[in-house]
């Protein structure tokens, strides 16, 4: 009896945990080079912190900002917890085509996607078209 009333209260808590809302970028995204401007990593000590990133990107000829950094629950974009991640170095950037600024949330890095050169970045962009990232 004991147990089940533990169960119980246990559905109940987690029926009251904030809801994380999973973030997409609206079809067909829209993709541009992103600067790497500051990154983060993940550390446990001597304080816990999560990875975090700040970039900006082209688009249209207009430079769009962006920042967000993981957390417990959050509702951000994955970031690498680690890695060798630079100011300077360049990613593809999905993006929202009707809301590029968005609200912090409406572009990501793809950190899967390093651009050497504007050639890596114009084939990127066609394959993405039959096989987008997730």
């Amino acid at each position: 009896m004991n147990r089940i009333k533990n169960i119980f209260i246990g559905i109940i808590l987690i029926s009251f945990l904030p809801q994380c809302k999973k973030y997409t970028i609206p079809s067909p995204p829209g993709y541009a080079i992103g600067v790497i401007i500051f990154y983060g990593p993940a550390t446990t000590f001597p304080r816990v912190t999560s990875a975090e990133i700040k970039y900006s990107f082209l688009v249209n000829g207009k430079e769009y900002l962006n920042e967000y950094y993981n957390r417990k629950g959050g509702k951000e974009w994955k970031i690498p917890r680690h890695g060798n991640y630079n100011a300077g170095d360049q990613y593809m950037i999905q993006y929202n085509v009707s809301d590029p600024a968005g609200s912090g949330v409406d572009s990501r890095m793809l950190f899967d996607y390093p651009v050497a050169d504007s050639s890596v970045y114009k084939q990127d962009v066609i394959d993405f078209k039959t096989n987008p990232p997730q």
